[in-house]
């Protein structure tokens, strides 16, 4: 093969990794909510509403490339053909681009977010990065440690929104 067609197919597998579509459903489903259920409330802050959905993406790209190199095995039963596209992307490499993620994910935190809720998002990165790297997904512990994880990016955003109102978290 090429050069070209290798770095293609490098880049594709690469890309593939990252399981863009939940990222998109997150950013989509944090910017609803903040026009729908938080609007009430007053305008809604666009560079901390930005932050947030910035932040989260990025921690769960990361987080999707870690799950990707540790559940490989598992994955060449699931769906064979797009494990084996996945293959040459060395596993250094797609470490390196997850701790990247995350580091984007905090800087952004701490530039865009109030301390209390770049605190917060810092500790969902590290759930994020322990589920995806300890095996906690198991049993009905990992189903309910999964749904945490997965509903965390809308309080993250009610947090930002709306940090001191009991209401406001509610309905988020």
């Amino acid at each position: 093969m090429r050069r070209r067609t290798k770095i293609l197919l490098r880049l594709t597998a690469f890309l593939s990794l990252v399981r863009w579509t939940h990222i998109l459903f997150l950013a989509v489903a944090q910017s609803l909510s903040a026009l729908t259920l938080l609007s009430g409330s007053g305008p809604t802050p666009w560079v901390s509403l930005a932050g947030v959905v910035v932040a989260t993406a990025c921690i769960v790209a990361g987080g999707s490339l870690f799950n990707s190199f540790y559940d490989l095995e598992r994955d060449l039963i699931e769906r064979p053909w797009r494990t084996l596209l996945e293959r040459p992307v060395a596993r250094k490499y797609g470490m390196k681009l997850a701790f990247t993620f995350y580091a984007v994910a905090l800087v952004v935190a701490a530039g865009t977010l109030s301390l209390r809720v770049s605190l917060a998002t810092a500790l969902y990165a590290l759930l994020v990065f322990l589920y995806s790297h300890k095996r906690w997904g198991f049993g009905v512990g990992g189903a309910l440690i999964a749904s945490l994880l997965a509903f965390a990016p809308l309080l993250l955003a009610t947090a930002t929104l709306l940090p001191d109102s009991l209401p406001g978290f509610v309905r988020g």
